[in-house]
């Protein structure tokens, strides 16, 4: 099924983005979502009406006698075509889930071997779910690279200059061998912060979108001026100030259920009044980067506005279930209009990213809340990042029992 969208391209210029439901994209851009073989290059005047015809004829804005017939043909000149097959077979079952990833980001090359931020994470998220429950309920979506004006909302010119001198000149890391880099690191990094901006269109075009941006290098400890575990641009600050500027959704939460506390996105929010940030992270006198003490609630204009909810070693569903009241009583006392999530999973038991004992039932629960937060809060706006995530037997299945429980709040 094919419809036309409004849709905000780089810059913000609005452009047409034409939908084949389960297989959307922009008319910019030179890759079609998760299927590099196919391009997507400027159609000429005859493509797009032949593109757009069926629409037309299925709405019976143009010959509504022949809708019949020209829906067969649809189907039958695609019926090979990857994209066919994914447009018929979303007439009888709507998509309800928003991917937003490119397979270019497995170009982001951190050296293999020791480091655990590899491409094959995002792999085996798609796997799962396009093997497990969810399969048949997603669609994919391609990011667009966040414009230099956009990474400066957060970021300052002398770390994006030092970062694309880093790669340019044949670096393998920057400041620490954490934060491992390559050729193409900077453009990659540019694309995930993209996608952010992606998803807060999807949201914002397509009320009660359920979004989840499938994206590498993670963010969320990003400095304005430096990197930090393995983290270039900090993409959920830079998703919240494109809703603020875009949208005028001033008031954005960002909840961030990493194992490690999101020191960049506090750094960014905690003097400022119209901007929250709430962390469940392994206690920082136990855990990487040693930020994140209850005791931080926010500075000057920005008091209160700082969640921070240290866990003890071992700590698992018990303890983080008790902390939700608490915080859902912090967002309703701020009032978002959108909420961000920094979809951290290396929290799992099995990870050893940190010491935590999260299961993947609890990932389902914590889906279920954010939602619950977003239907009371924010209209349904809310948008799901990735974040860490580095046991890969288990990564696939956390994020597909967070969407879940997404969805099970959502119906």
């Amino acid at each position: 099924m094919c419809q036309l969208l409004p849709g905000y391209g780089e810059g913000g210029n609005q452009e047409a983005f034409f939908v084949l439901e389960l297989f959307p994209y922009p008319f910019h851009g030179d890759r079609a979502g998760p299927f590099p073989s196919i391009t997507c290059q400027q159609p000429s005047w005859v493509e797009l009406f032949r593109l757009v015809l069926p629409f037309l004829a299925r709405n019976k804005v143009l010959f509504p006698g022949k809708q019949k017939k020209l829906r067969n043909r649809w189907r039958k000149h695609y019926s090979d075509n990857p994209i066919a097959g994914l447009a018929t077979h979303d007439m009888e079952i709507k998509p309800v889930i928003t991917i937003i990833t490119d397979p270019s980001f497995s170009q982001h090359d951190t050296g293999g071997g020791e480091h655990p931020e590899v491409p094959e994470r995002l792999k085996v998220i798609t796997d799962r779910l396009n093997q497990g429950s969810l399969a048949g309920r997603i669609r994919y979506l391609p990011p667009r690279p966040a414009l230099r004006s956009q990474l400066l909302a957060f970021h300052t010119e002398g770390w994006l200059f030092r970062f694309e001198e880093a790669v340019l000149s044949g670096r393998t890391y920057i400041d620490h061998p954490d934060n491992q880099v390559c050729y193409e690191s900077y453009d990659i990094a540019t694309l995930s912060a993209g996608s952010g901006l992606v998803g807060v269109d999807v949201v914002e075009q397509q009320p009660g979108s359920v979004v989840f941006c499938q994206t590498r290098p993670p963010g969320h400890h990003a400095e304005p001026n430096m990197p930090f575990g393995f983290c270039f641009f900090n993409n959920c600050v830079i998703a919240a100030r494109y809703w603020q500027q875009q949208y005028n959704r001033q008031r954005v939460c960002v909840f961030d259920f990493d194992a490690h506390h999101g020191n960049g996105i506090q750094t960014a929010f905690e003097e400022e009044a119209g901007t929250a940030y709430i962390s469940i992270h392994e206690h920082p006198s136990f855990s990487y980067p040693g930020t994140g003490w209850a005791e931080d609630r926010g500075l000057g204009a920005g008091r209160d506005t700082i969640l921070n909810l240290p866990l003890p070693p071992g700590a698992g569903a018990d303890q983080v279930l008790r902390l939700l009241p608490k915080i859902r009583k912090f967002v309703e006392a701020f009032q978002p209009d959108a909420l961000v999530i920094a979809a951290g999973f290396d929290a799992h038991r099995q990870d050893d990213m940190s010491g935590l004992a999260f299961t993947v039932d609890l990932y389902r629960q914590l889906g279920k809340f954010v939602m619950e937060l977003a239907r009371d809060y924010t209209e349904g706006r809310l948008l799901s990042i990735l974040e860490g995530g580095y046991y890969l037997e288990k990564l696939g299945v956390c994020v597909e029992a967070y969407l879940t429980g997404i969805l099970e709040t959502n119906e």
